[in-house]
């Protein structure tokens, strides 16, 4: 799979290189990036769903050592491609949660300018899941192990695993502000409104992971990980 993706960046090598640029500069200054392109258009939402793509790629190869450690099989084309729906599925169904809660707080930005802010703010993921290797390996490990996500966040961390988990949140908190920010340029709002966008959103956003995605993610994890391991 890893030479798969190889050659796929390769073959996009000059749309690879643009994003790369764009990820440092909304790591930098994510208002400043957001304001400089036309975030309710269309064209602009195709864009950043090829960005949220790289980003996603750059997730699992960061993650593949932690696969491997964990006896899955994830170097395959199979796994790539359901791995990839999955993903853009709920990168879509997160960022409608955020588009949801900015119209409640009567936000006027429209659904595409809510999914653009959203999917070009994934360039904080990669360095979250950087960050937070020793915390990944064992919330990826309960999920595989059928663990319940109670049991998995109740578990007693190492002092290594309580230093992931202040730079987590520290990334998590950068994220977070950063998204308030954005949110109130596309939706015209204060800051306090847009605090409450941002809240209600990762809220829901919580709530859809637990109920949905980690056991989805169970059963893939599952199928995945090699007879014995």
């Amino acid at each position: 799979m890893s030479e798969g993706i190889t050659a796929l960046m390769k073959e996009n090598a000059a749309l690879v290189t643009k994003n790369l640029r764009y990820f440092f500069r909304i790591l930098v200054s994510p208002v400043e990036f957001i304001s400089s392109i036309k975030h309710s258009s269309s064209e602009q939402l195709v864009s950043a769903t090829f960005f949220a793509a790289l980003m996603s790629i750059l997730n699992l190869v960061i993650a593949l050592p932690l696969f491997r450690l964990l006896g899955m099989n994830v170097e395959t084309t199979s796994y790539f491609v359901v791995d990839t729906i999955l993903t853009y599925g709920f990168f879509f169904i997160y960022g409608s949660a955020f588009h949801l809660s900015a119209k409640i707080f009567r936000g006027k930005g429209n659904y595409t300018s809510s999914l653009v802010s959203f999917l070009y703010l994934k360039a904080f993921s990669p360095i979250g899941m950087i960050v937070g290797i020793p915390l990944e390996l064992i919330f990826i490990g309960g999920i595989v192990n059928g663990t319940d996500i109670i049991s998995i966040m109740s578990s007693p961390l190492s002092f290594v695993e309580l230093i992931s988990l202040f730079s987590l949140l520290l990334v998590l908190s950068w994220y977070l502000i950063s998204m308030v920010k954005v949110f109130c340029i596309v939706h015209k709002l204060g800051k306090t409104r847009g605090s409450c966008v941002v809240l209600v959103g990762f809220s829901l956003w919580c709530l859809i992971s637990v109920l949905y995605e980690f056991p989805i993610l169970q059963l893939f994890y599952k199928a995945y990980r090699t007879s014995g391991a």
